[in-house]
């Protein structure tokens, strides 16, 4: 797994930083933790980008975030990002042949004291097949 921290100038001028999480290439297990060190991230207001390939079988998915002071559990939640309209099309953008989704983070603003935030998929499947990239990123407010 692969972690990059890296500021967008020219590609989208909304993004302000971008942390990018891989995906396993066997697949998401429901217990295999993405976690994302909040040192990196800028202000502004928190998305969550997932890249999925058009062979994903379902048409969202849903996934727990956990918000960690060091060790301490500050929340914990379960939602649910839509990946496809209600007419079966697939929302967001095509690159590199992997569909992009970008969904803003649904719990903010972020606890005082927040320094990590670990998110799992929470779906019906022990293992999600065709989910590529989990980044957190921030957009100017």
């Amino acid at each position: 797994m692969y972690c990059m921290v890296a500021l967008m100038t020219s590609c989208d001028n909304d993004i302000v930083s971008i942390a990018t999480k891989e995906v396993p290439e066997n697949g998401w297990a429901e217990k295999y933790d993405l976690s994302f060190d909040l040192s990196s991230i800028e202000a502004g207001q928190l998305y969550i980008r997932i890249e999925h390939a058009e062979s994903y079988g379902y048409e969202n998915i849903y996934l727990k975030s956990t918000i960690l002071s060091d060790t301490d559990t500050l929340s914990s939640e379960v939602y649910s990002i839509p990946l496809m309209t209600d007419k079966g099309q697939w929302v967001g953008s095509t690159s590199n042949d992997l569909l992009s989704v970008d969904h803003l983070y649904p719990f903010q603003p972020l606890p005082s004291g927040a320094t990590s935030i670990q998110i799992q998929q929470y779906s019906r499947a022990f293992l999600l097949k065709d989910i590529e990239k989990v980044s957190l990123l921030v957009k100017k407010q």
